[in-house]
């Protein structure tokens, strides 16, 4: 019922709309002004509700890139190499983002290299190497910042960290999920971040379209993380 529901939102005087997975894609065939960045990644999170179209926007790759830049203060470090697994449909966001920010060589693994190279050429990232996930073992030693953008989480795969007192890892999930890739990664020495800030960050320039007001994303997501944390 998307389509049926977006078209009642119009005129209700909603003025807004966060989309979530499996319809940020499906969302495109209902709006009338998708922005360069959704045409660029295919998918929307974001719906502005005006009087005479709907817009819609991509928040996810500046929420990445808020949180990482965050995170990249707080500890003073910048990585001068990435590697980043997975090639789904969340790594397309954070991606994006990673490689029109940061110039430094990224790595991009997937258990299907074929489906990374679609991915590769989809958003134009010619200067990206792909490879196959199962040389994730060899690629680690030599990473700085590791993204996870994969599933493992979510499921019985777990990754072997080698030890590290400078490498960092962020996990796009957050909670139960992440901790079950970040878990093991500390204890092997590495940096670790989930992908709560994120959330929170897209929220919030979600929020910044609709109201034209910027909310404090500090203390959001300490509310969030008290939430998350009994």
């Amino acid at each position: 019922e998307l389509g049926s529901f977006i078209t009642s939102a119009h005129p209700s005087g909603i003025r807004g709309l966060n989309v979530t997975l499996p319809h940020k894609s499906d969302v495109l065939a209902h709006v009338a002004k998708p922005s360069a960045l959704v045409q660029t990644l295919g998918a929307a999170n974001t719906l502005t509700l005006s009087e005479d179209a709907i817009v819609a926007d991509n928040t996810d790759a500046g929420g990445f890139y808020d949180d990482l830049t965050d995170w990249f203060t707080e500890t003073g470090r910048t990585p001068r190499n990435i590697l980043f697994l997975g090639a789904g449909g969340s790594a397309r966001a954070a991606l994006h983002s990673l490689c029109s920010t940061m110039d430094v060589p990224i790595t991009l693994l997937n258990r299907t290299v074929s489906k990374a190279d679609a991915l590769k050429k989809d958003l134009g990232l010619k200067t990206v190497q792909v490879g196959d996930l199962s040389d994730l073992s060899e690629k680690l030693e030599a990473a700085d910042l590791v993204i996870n953008a994969t599933s493992a989480g979510h499921g019985d795969t777990s990754f072997s960290w080698p030890s590290s007192n400078t490498g960092m890892v962020y996990d796009l999930s957050y909670g139960a999920a992440s901790e079950r890739v970040l878990g093991p990664a500390r204890a092997a020495g590495w940096h670790t971040r989930d992908g709560l800030g994120m959330l929170v960050a897209q929220a919030a320039r979600s929020f910044q379209h609709w109201f034209g007001i910027t909310p404090d994303r500090k203390r959001a997501l300490e509310r969030c993380r008290k939430a998350l944390i009994p």
